[in-house]
């Protein structure tokens, strides 16, 4: 089943990396060894293609057995690439001639970044016991920050947590924590088989 990921949102000039792990309609890892491509795409809302990357094209096996990828788009490439909403899709070919679509979803492309639906949640509210809320509150610091705040404050109702760019990577992976444990208690959900490193560092997919 084909996994639709949480937008993502990357910048005209950075280079942009996703990290994939690949399953199968069963939640197994898929051993690349029996895969004979890989595509990866990205395309306008005419659904025109505008990036591509493919095996030894801007997509690289870092664990074959767990079905793990890198697909890596250079700042070259990224700067061609005009503001606006995107789809992206990434989809295997195995040798026996199966097509096994893994993921899709939207990336918002900006030359600064967007604050739209992320709304600051004053944080002395906030229970840190509640991933969702928690999950909510570390976004906007982390879209604050990359936005340009030098250092962002977050107070949580036992403790008062502070973040500066350097711990921009510490503040994503812990959204990525938070944000699993929100979607497992949410009645109805769907596994994501997108975990991210938001921002212009890494995405990736799981």
């Amino acid at each position: 089943m084909t996994a639709v990921h949480q937008k993502f949102t990357f910048i005209i000039g950075d280079t942009w990396s996703i990290n994939a792990a690949c399953s199968d309609v069963h939640g197994n890892a898929i051993d690349l060894s029996m895969v004979a491509s890989v595509q990866w795409q990205l395309n306008g809302a005419d659904s025109t293609e505008v990036l591509s990357a493919s095996l030894d094209d801007g997509i690289e096996i870092i664990d074959q057995v767990n079905g793990l990828l890198l697909i890596k788009i250079d700042a070259a490439k990224s700067a061609t690439i005009v503001k606006g909403l995107y789809q992206d899709i990434l989809r295997l070919t195995m040798k026996d001639g199966t097509v096994a679509t893994q993921a899709v979803g939207l990336i918002e492309v900006t030359d600064v970044p967007s604050l739209t639906g992320y709304t600051p949640v004053d944080p002395a509210v906030v229970d840190y016991d509640d991933p969702c809320a928690a999950a909510t509150a570390l976004r906007a610091a982390y879209y604050q920050l990359i936005g340009g705040a030098g250092v962002i404050r977050v107070r949580f109702s036992d403790r008062e947590v502070q973040y500066a760019t350097p711990d921009i990577d510490t503040l994503s992976d812990e959204i990525v924590r938070l944000e699993a444990a929100c979607q497992r208690q949410t009645p109805g959900s769907k596994p994501y088989r997108f975990a991210m490193k938001l921002g212009s560092y890494s995405r990736g997919l799981r």
